[in-house]
C-alpha cells in the first residue's frame, strides 16, 4: 500500500508539473495568436486535470484504506477476534486493495504515453496543414 501510494503521488506530481508546463505553453500561444494551437493546448490540460482528479480519488480511498486497515488491526489486538472473522476482514481487505489496483490500471489505460504522443502528433500537423492553407490565401490575394 505505502509503494502505491508512492506511486500516486509522483504521478500526482508529474501531472502538476505538466499542467504548469501546459499553462506556459498555451499563454505563450495566446501570445502568439495562434488560436487553435491554444485551444487544443487547453483541451489537453483538460485532459491532464481530469487524470489529476482522478488519481487524487484514488489516493484518498488509499488513504481510507490504510486507516480502516489500522483500525482493523486495532480491534484485532483489543478484542482477539477469533479465526473466521479475522478471515471474513482478510477477504474484505483483499477486495479494497483489489479496487484499488484496478482503478490505478483503468487511469494508467486512460492516457497511455503513445496515444497522448499520436495527439500531439496531429495536432502539431493539423497546424502545420493551417499554416500552408493560409499562406495559400495570402498568395492569392497578393496578385
Amino acid at each position: 500500500m505505502k509503494t502505491k501510494s508512492r506511486q500516486l503521488k509522483s504521478f500526482n506530481r508529474n501531472l502538476d508539473e505538466k499542467i504548469s508546463a501546459q499553462n506556459r505553453t498555451i499563454k505563450a500561444l495566446a501570445a502568439e495568436g495562434k488560436q487553435s494551437s491554444a485551444i487544443n493546448a487547453l483541451k489537453y490540460k483538460k485532459t491532464l486535470e481530469a487524470a489529476k482528479a482522478k488519481s487524487e480519488s484514488s489516493l484518498f480511498n488509499l488513504k481510507e484504506l490504510v486507516n480502516h486497515c489500522n483500525v482493523c488491526s486495532m480491534i484485532l489486538i483489543l478484542f482477539k477476534i477469533d479465526s473466521v472473522e479475522l478471515a471474513q476482514l482478510e477477504v474484505e481487505i483483499f477486495k479494497s486493495l483489489e479496487k484499488g489496483s484496478q482503478t490505478l490500471q483503468e487511469i494508467q489505460k486512460e492516457m497511455p504515453i503513445d496515444k497522448v504522443e499520436r495527439l500531439m502528433d496531429d495536432i502539431a500537423n493539423g497546424v502545420a496543414q493551417q499554416k500552408v492553407c493560409f499562406k495559400s490565401i495570402l498568395y492569392f490575394f497578393k496578385f
